[in-house]
């Protein structure tokens, strides 16, 4: 959520104020990241008074997200927050402003790495916290590391 509300203040400071988003499907009752990464563009576009444009798009529904995104003329920036559509950007050179998640270290000028090897150790080790009795209110806290053009991080 975190490093969702940093990137699109540093694309709002660069003066990119139309942001869209796409995310994986919500997880419902479960928070999973893509449910992250929404609430820190929702709670960015909130506080700068800035309308949503959010695509939520299943595993099945790249061609289409990728038509949504071409066609959308208003935004000048987007935030790939599903990994699937980052590999489908970078794969075919699909030019645009994009901000990638990503699970690798790709050279792309905006990506945020998210590390989802660490991010299912942690899931294994609640699980092994809440089979050893622990309270079921366990919260973990990983760092996606921020890249943008110039090394900046």
């Amino acid at each position: 959520k975190g490093a969702t509300e940093k990137v699109c203040d540093k694309l709002y400071k660069n003066g990119i104020d139309k942001i869209g988003i796409v995310i994986s499907e919500r997880g419902g009752e479960v928070k999973r990241s893509g449910d992250l990464i929404l609430d820190g563009y929702e709670e960015f576009c909130k506080k700068n008074g800035l309308d949503k444009k959010v695509i939520e798009a299943g595993y099945k529904e790249i061609e289409s997200v990728i038509k949504k995104i071409k066609e959308e003329k208003d935004i000048k920036g987007w935030i790939i927050g599903n990994i699937m559509v980052s590999k489908e950007i970078l794969k075919r050179g699909i030019e645009g402003n994009f901000v990638l998640y990503t699970e690798v270290p790709v050279d792309y000028p905006n990506n945020v790495i998210f590390p989802f090897i660490e991010y299912g150790r942690k899931g294994f080790e609640v699980i092994e916290r809440l089979i050893n009795g622990e309270s079921e209110n366990i919260k973990i806290k990983l760092k996606p590391e921020i890249r943008s053009k110039g090394g900046d991080r």
